[in-house]
């Protein structure tokens, strides 16, 4: 009876994973009016309910362990801060809008469902089980369906405003798209994506980040493609650096990408140059204003509000602050705004575990295959987390969870090694 109901779990698992990662998508169709709404986060945090409970049922019955010491610390971290969210529900409830608080809270249900997706996820891919091409085809599927999205609001944009770039502020009735949470989706699965095709497939891997690259262009995040493009360009020289051949032809395509990218511009410049979709383009990504001001002199500004909360609450921290004495996402734009939301010691554990799963997976570059994977990931969030993202930011939990995982299950089996399932998934 072991055997079906871990299926049944892990089906359960991915899927909703899975179906969570879509979210964007169909936000984005309620937000064209396509769609009706619906109540995504009581229907996730049922679902999580229901996996959740499996899972600690597997460990009490089976002794189904976690993969590895700092995957059950990053466990420890999330249910953590889940009773600190708690804690402070009533205060925050009566002294801001209660559904701004159940709002932010429900954030951390994609949290579980990313720890415990991760761990499904890693097994089946290390392991190579008869699963695992089921899990990449689906992993693909995410990906096409969140890039036809901008696609979609790109057009979309181009009818409305004439402009070029995604579609997110609607006037009639006023509504505004979450157009990072898409972006980032689309960079986190867009690794993943890389991966399956690793150094054997160069040329599709490279195709995949110039894709991705160009809609994340065009769906109005500066900060994930900024991040995309540093660890994009960091995985393809690592799928590439230890063969000579594949350098070679890194090498010549980049100079011949670079060629192009520059006759492009240059076309686009001459020939859109009078249009306003263009002029939107270049003052979005490449006028000094949009970075100094926009970009840097919006987040100095958040930084100063809110650092002196740290004198008051260094040590326990004080969740949503933001909320209750400026206003709704006020809150420092990168990762110091966890400390202030949840302490000291939540804060050095976070950064912990980053710095700790960076320096392992680097050390495996050579002798572990999926190794380069979790590198970038936890790349892209270390320099995320630093630029732009603060302690709401959900992928912090999925790029993490996934490289811990995959090395964890890389290190019980290594590569080529034809053993028994680990005990950790028996």
């Amino acid at each position: 009876m072991r055997g079906r109901p871990k299926r049944i779990y892990e089906v359960l698992t991915l899927i909703a994973v899975a179906l969570y990662l879509l979210m964007p998508v169909w936000g984005y169709l309620m937000f064209l009016q396509l769609a009706p709404f619906a109540p995504l986060s009581v229907v996730f945090g049922s679902v999580m309910i229901v996996v959740l409970i499996f899972r600690v049922y597997a460990w009490l019955r089976w002794r189904w362990r976690l993969p590895s010491r700092n995957y059950a610390l990053l466990w420890g971290l999330l249910i953590w801060i889940t009773l600190l969210e708690l804690f402070w529900g009533p205060r925050t409830i009566s002294q801001a809008a209660p559904g701004m608080y159940l709002m932010t809270v429900a954030l951390t249900i994609g949290a579980y469902f990313f720890l415990i997706g991760s761990e499904v996820f890693a097994f089946h891919v290390v392991n190579q089980t008869t699963w695992a091409n089921w899990i990449w085809r689906g992993v693909a599927l995410i990906f096409v369906i969140l890039f036809m999205t901008v696609v979609v609001g790109v057009i979309k944009s181009r009818m409305e405003n004439g402009q070029l770039l995604f579609y997110f502020l609607r006037n009639h009735p006023r509504a505004v798209y979450n157009y990072q949470l898409l972006s980032d989706t689309i960079a986190v699965i867009s690794l993943m994506v890389m991966a399956r095709y690793g150094a054997k497939g160069l040329l599709w891997s490279l195709g995949i980040y110039v894709i991705t690259a160009v809609a994340l262009f065009f769906s109005y995040s500066r900060a994930s493609l900024l991040v995309y493009l540093i660890a994009g360009g960091v995985f393809v020289l690592l799928l590439s650096w230890f063969d000579p051949r594949q350098r070679k032809l890194l090498f010549k395509l980049a100079v011949v990408g670079l060629g192009l990218g520059l006759l492009s511009f240059f076309f686009a410049r001459t020939w859109l140059g009078n249009e306003g979709s263009f002029n939107v383009i270049i003052e979005r990504y490449f006028s000094s204003e949009s970075f100094w001001v926009d970009f840097f002199g919006a987040r100095a500004k958040l930084w100063n509000q809110s650092i002196p909360f740290l004198k008051d609450y260094w040590l326990s921290g004080r969740f949503m602050y933001e909320a209750i004495v400026f206003h709704a996402g006020d809150y420092i734009h990168n990762w110091m705004s966890f400390w202030l939301a949840y302490g000291i010691i939540p804060f050095v554990l976070s950064l912990y575990l980053l710095l700790a799963t960076l320096v392992a997976a680097v050390r495996a570059i050579r002798t572990q295959p999926w190794a380069p994977l979790a590198t970038v990931l936890v790349l892209y969030n270390l320099i995320m987390i630093v630029l732009a993202r603060a302690y709401v930011w959900r992928f912090f939990w999925l790029t993490l969870a996934v490289s811990i995982a995959l090395l964890a299950f890389s290190t019980s089996h290594p590569a080529n090694e034809k053993t028994r399932l680990p005990s950790a998934l028996e």
